[in-house]
């Protein structure tokens, strides 16, 4: 974060804003736009906002609302809070937690090996201690693949996750070609 803020007085005693001129959250914005190799022309005509007023935004002379980071985020395939982390990894908690809940049956059969590998068991283990000890390294490994492959895929080394006008554009060309299929059998 920034170490210190300047403030901006505009034309009205009573407006006053406070920015700072490398903001942390528009500088990882602006990167990120940059790695997804979007135009700011193509942003500002997808998200149907004016090209000078993202500029604006991204140069840091006027503060980005919210709802606008978020639109932003979700055109370019890009979770809000990648931003905010600076990491594609899913809290720790939540996703230990969920391998719990949907593995909780296969757990007493993995145990772990040398090297912590993990292998299957001949016999189920009653110890439920070693059971969570799996769980826990199951969802390291499961978020330090997920985080490489977001960050592959947000920088294009594998398949791009869609924009939110990709995925709109697609559904209306399925929803033509189905209406199409339809009315040509009647």
């Amino acid at each position: 974060m920034p170490d210190s803020v300047h403030h901006k007085v505009n034309n009205t005693p009573n407006q006053v804003s406070c920015k700072a001129p490398d903001d942390w959250l528009v500088v990882a914005l602006k990167s990120a736009i940059k790695a997804r190799g979007v135009s700011m022309r193509d942003l500002s005509d997808r998200l149907s906002i004016p090209y000078r007023s993202l500029q604006n935004y991204l140069s840091g002379e006027s503060r980005i609302p919210a709802d606008v980071l978020l639109r932003v985020c979700a055109e370019i395939g890009l979770e809000a809070d990648h931003l905010l982390k600076g990491s594609f990894e899913v809290a720790h908690g939540d996703l230990y937690d969920a391998v719990l809940r949907v593995f909780k049956d296969v757990l007493p059969s993995i145990e772990i090996g040398a090297g912590n590998r993990l292998r299957l068991r001949e016999e189920p283990s009653k110890d439920h201690s070693e059971a969570l000890t799996v769980a826990h390294i199951l969802a390291v490994r499961l978020n330090e693949a997920y985080a490489h492959f977001r960050e592959a895929s947000f920088k294009g080394g594998v398949n791009k996750p869609q924009s939110s006008s990709e995925v709109r554009k697609r559904s209306r060309q399925a929803n033509a070609e189905r209406q199409a299929g339809a009315s040509s059998k009647e």
